[in-house]
């Protein structure tokens, strides 16, 4: 059967095909298990957070217009009615020009709106302070509800989990939360001259590279790989080696064969397979112009070239952003790596 010409098209033409896979369905998953998974609902404040108004220094829990005019030379005295000890609320009455020990994270009295911190007070006697500078109303106070509402919109859907906002799920009360399932991709490799990396090549053939580096990439991208194995250029085995991993994953990646070689034959494999359609193939991009993208069972199914190269380019620009979008992300982009600007010092040929 004589092949067909690639029909090339942009990037950004090739990644609108991947709005077709929509994201995999959701899971319960524990708090310690939700690192860098994806929310499938919005969670909300269930109370204020802080639930009381907390002093963030060491010192004394005062009424601001009290120490207002305060300085060295002229301080403000107060009187020292008592102690908040960490983890209490004290039911403590706090008159004018009385003051209550504090610590960084303990809860203010009532009646106090402000902290002055301990190093511009001057305690004489255990109920005798003077305070050398003058404070704001909740001035070294985080407020109650200062942090979160109750009822607070915290994370959305299609937020993707840091630690950080597991943290914030921790303070929150969460033990769990319902998440995407994390995909898993099929890896394959075609090629008579694919040899597993245990092996010494035979004249002609290569080491399975790459296995190792798209199954690294995968997982790099919060996925499983699941590796199925090499495929000889034979229209069976690359068609058996598909249907297999349709069955056993929710995506396929087959590197080698995506070409216009007679020997290149994932079009023709996937055309075989139940429901097999191909999407597009040929990108403008390089390396990495043969790309195929196909749907079988409703799965998605890249062809990538073979060479080690290309294929990284490929999974990276659309393969990561297809499982970005299995895992309930709504994008059609990798993810951002750093870069550097740089200016060639020599011709580098193509």
């Amino acid at each position: 059967m004589e092949k067909p010409f690639l029909r090339v098209m942009s990037a950004d033409q090739a990644r609108e095909f991947l709005r077709i896979f929509g994201p995999l369905s959701t899971e319960e998953v524990s708090l310690e298990d939700a690192l860098f998974r994806v929310l499938s609902q919005p969670i909300t404040a269930p109370e204020d957070i802080p639930g009381f108004n907390r002093s963030t220094m060491d010192g004394f829990a005062v009424r601001a217009a009290d120490t207002f005019g305060a300085s060295e030379s002229s301080p403000a005295l107060f009187r020292v009615v008592g102690e908040v000890l960490m983890g209490e609320i004290r039911d403590v009455t706090v008159k004018r020009g009385d003051a209550v020990r504090i610590w960084t994270g303990g809860a203010l009295p009532v009646e106090c709106d402000a902290v002055v911190m301990v190093e511009h007070t001057e305690q004489h006697d255990d109920v005798t302070l003077e305070v050398l500078k003058a404070v704001a109303p909740f001035e070294n106070v985080v407020r109650k509800g200062e942090d979160f509402r109750q009822g607070e919109t915290l994370l959305s859907p299609g937020s993707r989990l840091r630690p950080q906002d597991l943290g914030l799920l921790a303070a929150m009360g969460c033990l769990s939360v319902r998440v995407y399932k994390k995909p898993t991709v099929a890896v394959i490799s075609s090629g008579d001259e694919i040899c597993p990396v245990d092996q010494t090549p035979p004249p002609g053939c290569v080491r399975d590279i790459n296995r190792y580096t798209l199954s690294a990439m995968i997982s790099e991208a919060f996925a499983r790989p699941v590796w199925v194995g090499i495929a000889v250029d034979e229209l069976e085995a690359i068609s058996g080696a598909i249907e297999r991993g349709v069955r056993e994953a929710d995506a396929v990646v087959i590197s080698g064969g995506s070409s216009m070689g007679s020997r290149d034959l994932v079009i023709e494999a996937v055309q075989r397979s139940a429901g097999g359609q191909v999407l597009f193939h040929g990108v403008n991009v390089s390396p990495g112009k043969p790309l195929i993208l196909a749907s079988a069972a409703l799965k998605p199914v890249f062809g990538l070239p073979g060479h080690p190269v290309s294929a990284m380019v490929c999974l990276e620009q659309f393969v990561v952003p297809l499982i970005r979008r299995l895992e309930g992300e709504n994008t059609l982009m990798p993810f951002l790596r750093p870069t550097v600007e740089a200016v060639l010092s020599r011709n580098v040929p193509s």
